[in-house]
């Protein structure tokens, strides 16, 4: 039997050894062939060529960018998976050595072990990837409100760059598990499995904090649509992820040890076995559940928001005019500001239509606007002139590409609310 032969033996015969590792590097490579799926899908790569320039190197950016933290979290997360591998073989390891094996060829097996799982880890991602790479264009043309779907295509460049990117991280982090490896006495080793684990402990002050922190971070996030703040939407993002990774290794543990004082619950039927157990797995996959979190969130999110600001849609209903000038009531100099602007488009020969409106904001922040100044700034883009026939009746006119797909559907509850500060009933 070469050495080869029994790396590949080693694998395949310890099948529920390998399996955790196994599963976890298939999950990432999934993720990221996903993600890539979409980021080379002409459709998209369309969408974001068709609003300008600015937009299109922002979302390819964007696009980008998230790729680059999908691999690096990606990562850490095949490195947190081998550590744990390691671990659970201490005393396999312990009785090569026992039987003469050098450093070297200690080294060697891993590489070759952990190359040959890389590999099965990308067949395997890619396949799955491909099995559901349709539904995942479904429901991202759904998220994404595209009308006519993502249709399925082959996607070579995706494989591609997901079989280099993965292969060159496989290396990577069997060069950074040579470093992990501490060889201690033979023995320590050997009786690795035998020594018990100390019992989780948590922290009520940080299970605490990762409620905060993410109560506060999803707040701050929310905050960022009327502020438009980066720094806001900064500090949510770097909240939630702090409160993300103290839930699972502080308030959840914490959560178990509550249930678990309780008597009545703790000892009925199999619980005491089931929650004794859990706690410490709960500890035990902390990190990981993290990073599946982390990694989850990152993929999604790049898509959407990536998506969003190239969608002509968005662009076109946020900012119809070719130029804007917003300005506070009690600004002084709106007549110098327009004059100049009225100059630049002048000494350019630029033909122009202008219009203006003073518009107001219910308390739910629903935009309310005369008709005549609604027919003054649509009479501008080419529109057609509106009308109502009754007094008490108003005219909606989505703001939004997910309140414009909600009012095709006669959806408008949340509407309604807001207008009831401003006594309406009929509406057209």
């Amino acid at each position: 039997m070469t050495f080869r032969q029994f790396a590949f033996n080693n694998i395949f015969r310890n099948k529920r050894t390998y399996a955790a590792h196994f599963l976890s590097s298939t999950f990432s490579i999934m993720v990221f062939f996903t993600y890539a799926l979409l980021l080379f899908h002409p459709d998209l790569q369309g969408e974001l060529k068709s609003t300008s320039a600015t937009m299109s190197a922002y979302g390819t950016m964007g696009f980008t960018i998230s790729q680059g933290l999908i691999f690096v979290f990606s990562f850490f997360f095949i490195l947190y998976s081998v550590s744990s591998f390691l671990k659970t073989r201490k005393k396999e390891f312990g009785i090569l050595m026992m039987q003469g094996m050098s450093m070297r060829q200690f080294k060697k097996l891993l590489l070759i072990e952990n190359m040959l799982i890389g590999l099965g880890s990308i067949c395997i991602g890619i396949f799955i990837g491909l099995i559901f790479s349709k539904l995942v264009l479904l429901i991202s043309a759904s998220v994404l409100m595209i009308n006519n779907g993502l249709p399925f295509y082959i996607p070579v460049r995706a494989v591609l760059l997901t079989v280099i990117t993965f292969l060159f991280l496989f290396l990577i982090v069997s060069l950074f598990t040579f470093k992990m490896i501490k060889v201690t006495e033979l023995v320590e080793l050997i009786r690795a499995e035998e020594k018990p684990k100390p019992e989780p402990k948590s922290s009520i002050l940080l299970s605490l904090l990762s409620l905060i922190s993410i109560g506060y971070g999803y707040f701050s996030v929310f905050r960022f649509i009327s502020s438009s703040s980066f720094t806001t939407l900064g500090m949510g993002v770097l909240l939630v992820i702090i409160g993300t990774y103290f839930l699972y290794t502080q308030c959840s543990v914490y959560i178990l040890h509550l249930a678990k004082r309780r008597e009545s619950f703790f000892l009925k039927r199999t619980n005491i076995l089931t929650f004794s157990e859990l706690i410490y797995r709960m500890k035990d996959n902390a990190t990981m559940f993290f990073i599946v979190s982390i990694i989850s969130a990152v993929a999604f999110t790049a898509i959407g928001t990536t998506a969003a600001i190239g969608n002509r849609n968005l662009v076109w209903m946020t900012n119809p005019y070719t130029f804007l000038y917003e300005s506070s009531e009690n600004n002084k100099l709106v007549d110098k500001h327009l004059s100049i602007i009225k100059k630049h488009l002048l000494d350019a020969n630029i033909p122009y239509r202008m219009a203006s409106s003073s518009s107001k904001f219910t308390e739910s922040n629903v935009n309310v606007l005369k008709l005549s100044e609604y027919n003054e700034l649509t009479r501008a883009l080419g529109y057609q002139h509106e009308t109502i026939e009754k007094e008490d009746e108003i005219l909606l006119i989505p703001g939004r590409v997910s309140q414009k797909q909600e009012f095709k559907n006669g959806d408008y509850k949340k509407i309604l609310k807001s207008f009831k500060e401003i006594g309406q009933r009929h509406f057209v």
